[in-house]
């Protein structure tokens, strides 16, 4: 399940990721979303996530083609309950910023040693 926090500002996002951090997530764990794109430069070259629900040009055309908006196509990306993706479709609409913080169950490293035990016994060429 994640956490959600819903920010009116761009200028309050650096601080509420530093409190996220601080609660024990790693950068990985951090979205931010938003209906057009932000332009935080700092923000983008970490390994946080930033969305923009409106999307690219191909996006927009393919929503189009199949019926599906923009904040549901980012928000089922993430364990949300239905009643949390329309608080936060809703907030995103309204010109807010949503950072959802999602713990993994694993970490990469974790992940990665446990990927490494399950190697196949025997190797085929192809």
């Amino acid at each position: 399940m994640a956490d959600i926090l819903i920010l009116t500002s761009q200028d309050e996002i650096f601080d509420a990721l530093k409190r996220k951090l601080d609660e024990g997530y790693t950068k990985e764990e951090l979205s931010v979303i938003s209906k057009n794109k932000l332009h935080i430069g700092s923000v983008e070259s970490t390994d946080v996530k930033v969305q923009s629900t409106s999307g690219t040009f191909s996006d927009r055309v393919a929503r189009l083609l199949t019926g599906e908006d923009g904040e549901a196509a980012v928000l089922g990306h993430y364990d949300l309950t239905d009643t949390e993706k329309q608080v936060c479709k809703r907030e995103i609409l309204n010109g807010n910023i949503v950072i959802l913080a999602d713990k993994y169950a694993h970490s990469r490293k974790e992940f990665k040693s446990e990927h490494d035990e399950k190697k196949p016994e025997k190797e085929y060429e192809i």
